[in-house]
């Protein structure tokens, strides 16, 4: 009986919203104010009047925010009727908006930039000796801590990694040097590494980062980012300045 009750008031309640919205559609809209601010007045019905703005497109690179800007700059410009600034938003997000115009200070997004999604380094997460040296293979620029750190992971023996010494900062490692021969190495932290994970157009910022291996048999590695965001900021300012020099006329915000 509940569920019948429920029922038959949905069903009345479906019916009023329809007659309402029937209703309105027979009722001339009316553009009214209030707190100077324009509205649309259709019966009971209020919605803010703003301008429209036409849906913002996708690039996966700065250059493509270059080319779209070159365009339509050759075009007369009737693409940007209230202004073209730059925003970079992030490390891997740029977007081309307006001023702010109109009585509500809205702001058109022409363009937003994003590089292609690919696979990012799992920093934090402790990796196979495998896919870790994938990982570093794959995922960062070659520099000298990148082959340490290779040679580093390529050769632990699994068997010795749980009586390493470990005093948090560096790790002392037996490691396999040869077939029959056995070394012992000190893994010093930080390292600096290059990640790729902005835009391809500049110069990936360095990373600091500790590298940890597991003490429990398994030959494990991990790396853990240590500077706080840094890279992030060396990455914006890397934009801005090669955004600065392919559009000089353009402000760039970051």
């Amino acid at each position: 009986m509940d569920d019948l009750l429920s029922n038959l008031v949905e069903s009345i309640e479906d019916l009023a919203t329809e007659a309402a919205e029937y209703k309105y559609t027979f009722e001339t809209p009316e553009e009214v104010k209030f707190n100077e601010l324009p509205y649309l007045r259709t019966g009971a019905r209020v919605t803010a009047l703003r301008e429209a703005s036409a849906d913002s497109i996708n690039v996966h690179s700065l250059q493509g925010l270059v080319d779209y800007v070159a365009a339509k700059f050759s075009a007369g410009g009737e693409e940007f009727p209230h202004g073209l600034a730059v925003h970079v938003v992030a490390p891997r997000e740029v977007r081309l908006v307006s001023a702010s115009f109109g009585p509500w200070r809205q702001r058109d997004v022409y363009a937003v930039a994003q590089p292609s999604a690919g696979a990012r380094f799992p920093f934090g997460k402790f990796l196979d000796q495998e896919m870790f040296q994938i990982n570093l293979l794959s995922m960062f620029s070659s520099e000298e801590d990148r082959a340490k750190l290779l040679d580093f992971s390529g050769n632990i023996r699994g068997e010795d990694t749980s009586t390493s010494r470990d005093d948090g900062v560096s790790q002392i490692v037996t490691t396999r040097k040869t077939v029959t021969t056995d070394g012992v190495v000190k893994v010093e932290n930080p390292f600096t590494l290059v990640p790729y994970r902005t835009f391809a157009e500049i110069v990936q910022p360095p990373q600091l980062v500790v590298f940890r291996i597991a003490t429990d048999g398994s030959k494990e590695c991990a790396l853990f980012e240590v500077d706080d965001g840094q890279w992030q900021l060396k990455a914006i300012d890397g934009i801005k300045a090669y955004l600065a020099e392919q559009l000089p006329d353009v402000p760039i915000i970051g």
